[in-house]
Parts: structure tokens; sequence; C-alpha cells
């Protein structure tokens, strides 16, 4: 290979390793931040007692496969967001259809998640768990379950933020989710400013849905 050949390899890949890097920082770091959100949640639920953590967790482990397969449909909005932005620069049409698709997808999916986790202590019998955690466990799904519309809302503007390569934001947001829902969490669990003691309820209407970042 040529000096002129090997130059002009290294001009392409280099801007692209650059603009790799840029976009995926503020994502490793949102990752980060939703590890420390679960684990702020992971504290003031077992501050209830192990009982009442164990229930939560079993409660959790229950909507994992929904959690992943609903992600998983979501995100495969972002590529399709990328690809054609990188056909064209200004593909707003096909970037808005894309995102709109996503948006009716959450909605659809959501529907019978909830009814899946409304009904969760007769799954959670049958799996063989002891009455009274099951108990507690559907009680914790039954505050938990409608953090699953706003994290797949989220889901779906964090693909296209990442589509338009503004990561940035979704960073912003991450980190002040972390105050947001320590605050949350320990007024709803506890009966802090006001609010009602909801205690293992309280703790999963506060909860982000995110089954596997508790695993």
């Amino acid at each position: 290979m040529t000096d002129e050949a090997e130059q002009g390899v290294r001009q392409g890949w280099v801007p692209e390793l650059a603009a790799t890097i840029a976009l995926a920082w503020p994502l490793i770091l949102s990752n980060l931040t939703m590890a420390l959100i679960n684990a702020t949640d992971v504290v003031l639920i077992g501050w209830l007692g192990p009982r009442q953590l164990a229930a939560a967790t079993l409660g959790l482990n229950l909507t994992w496969a929904f959690t992943l397969f609903a992600m998983g449909v979501v995100t495969a909005g972002s590529p399709m967001m990328a690809t054609a932005l990188g056909a064209k620069v200004k593909s707003v049409r096909d970037v808005r259809r894309t995102f709109r698709q996503s948006l009716w997808l959450v909605a659809i999916m959501v529907a019978p998640l909830w009814l899946v986790l409304w009904n969760a202590e007769p799954l959670i019998l049958a799996l063989g768990q002891q009455p009274e955690l099951a108990s507690e466990a559907a009680l914790f799904l039954h505050g938990y379950m409608w953090s699953a519309l706003p994290f797949l809302l989220f889901q779906a503007m964090r693909n296209y933020l990442s589509a338009v390569q503004r990561p940035g934001w979704i960073l912003a947001v991450s980190v002040v989710g972390i105050a947001l829902n320590a605050l949350v969490s320990w007024s709803l669990i506890f009966g802090k400013f006001g609010l009602p003691a909801l205690g293992l309820f309280g703790g999963g209407l506060a909860a982000p849905s995110c089954g596997p970042c508790w695993r």
C-alpha cells in the first residue's frame, strides 16, 4: 500500500472513530446512572426488611422476559433511523415515521404487559413460591407496572436522540433522574413530605422499569 493510500485510510477511520467515541461516552455514562438509580432503590427497599427486598426481586424477575422483549422491539427503531439519516442527511420524513411507529409499538406492548403484571400473584404461586412472598411481590408489581410506559417512551426517545447524534440530552436526563428517583422513592416508601408511607407498593411505584438492572 502506498503512502497516499495509507493516508487515505487513516483519514477515513480516524473521523469515524472520533464520531463513535463522541456518541458512545454519554450513552455509557447514562447506563451507569441507571445502575446507580436501581442500586438506590435496592438500598431503600432493603431498609424495609429482607423479606420485602426478596419479594421485590422476585417480582422483578417475572418482568425480565417481558422487559427484554419490549426493549428489543423498541430499540429496533434506532438503526432504522440511523440508516435513513446515513442514506440522506435530511431524511426527516423517514426518521419521523420510524419514531412515530416506535411510539405506537410502545402503546401496543404496554397493555398486555400491564395485564400480566396486575395478575402476577397466581403466576408466582404457580412457580412454587411461598404465598406470603408471592402476595408481597404482587403488591410491589402493582406499583411497579405503571413505570413500564414512561420507561419504554424514554427508550424510544433515547433511540431517536442516539440516531440524530444528540446523546448529551440522554445523559442529562439520566443524571437528573438519580436525585429525583432517590427523593421520590424515599418519600413514597417511608411517607415523607406529607406523602403516605406506601412501603413496598411505594417502592414499586417509584422504581424505574428496569428489572434486568436488579439482577
